[in-house]
């Protein structure tokens, strides 16, 4: 006689309680997420302005003392030579468009992932060229590793003695010393003039960046657009010219905003009592399933 042994298994029903539980969760987390969100504080951690209405003749290189710091602003030249005019800078000429004169401000930083985000903007003279106008173009640098690697908002403009005048307007970035443009844009009929370049970062989008041109003067608008790239997260501001050989862009009323971002007080003890709430159910579940 053979005895065979079977083993059974029962199969119980979803716990119904085990359900709901994770409908909770899920719309708790939903919840917390949603008035986390309402409830969150903008504070400004740095506003930096420059208007360089200073002494005629201050002149500053990557060679000699800065002569363009103030009390404000202080300026770092990673290459080439700036100059105050009195009433803006100027960068000087350059011997080929691969060499920008760049100079950035020392003492903010732009950051645009997590809590932290920022606004910046200048007003540019655009550069005229007699036919290329990457070669003599002017803008502003923003998550500024070195000067290989930066993040870059310009224009420059055709000259307007050629049949079609022509405004050009890029967002680019540079990458161990390759520029590759993300975004560009022309306008006809545009005469040189000064332009205002503002860009700020999303306070909800890790880096992802809108940007405008605008009359400096009116301030009709030129062009806007929204870019998403990841790879610059943060570093430094400041100018960014190339003369091409010519006279060097002109720049004027330099302004830059870091801003955080956190929750109240209140929102951050709601969020406790919710977890706690959520994690009582679940240990309660648990006892109930053993029991």
């Amino acid at each position: 006689m053979h005895i065979f042994a079977i083993e059974t298994h029962k199969i119980y029903p979803a716990n119904p309680l085990n359900m709901k539980l994770k409908t909770l969760l899920v719309s708790t987390a939903l919840a917390i997420a949603s008035v986390c969100s309402a409830n969150a504080v903008v504070t400004t951690i740095a506003d930096v302005s420059d208007n360089f209405n200073r002494t005629v003749g201050n002149q500053t290189s990557a060679s000699s003392p800065n002569a363009l710091n103030t009390e404000d602003v202080q300026y770092q030249i990673v290459r080439g030579t700036w100059a105050d005019t009195g009433s803006y800078i100027t960068g000087a000429a350059n011997p080929s468009p691969t060499s920008p004169s760049i100079m950035y401000a020392t003492n903010v930083q732009t950051q645009s992932t997590g809590n932290f985000d920022f606004a910046l903007s200048v007003d540019i003279l655009n550069v005229n060229s007699s036919s290329n106008p990457g070669d003599r173009m002017g803008g502003i640098v923003f998550n500024l590793q070195d000067s290989s690697n930066y993040y870059l908002l310009r224009t420059g403009n055709k000259n307007s003695a050629l049949p079609v005048a022509e405004t050009y307007f890029e967002f680019a970035k540079v990458v161990n010393g390759t520029l590759t443009v993300l975004d560009h844009q022309t306008r006809t009929g545009l005469t040189s003039q000064w332009y205002t370049i503002s860009i700020s970062s999303s306070l909800t989008l890790d880096n992802t960046f809108t940007y405008s041109f605008s009359d400096q003067i009116g301030g009709t608008l030129r062009y806007s657009n929204t870019v998403t790239d990841e790879t610059f997260s943060n570093g430094y501001a400041g100018f960014w010219d190339i003369a091409g050989g010519g006279g060097g862009g002109r720049f004027d009323n330099f302004s830059l905003t870091v801003l955080q971002t956190v929750p109240e007080p209140s929102t951050v003890a709601l969020f406790g009592v919710g977890m706690v709430g959520v994690l009582f159910l679940r240990n309660r579940a648990r006892s109930r399933s053993v029991s």
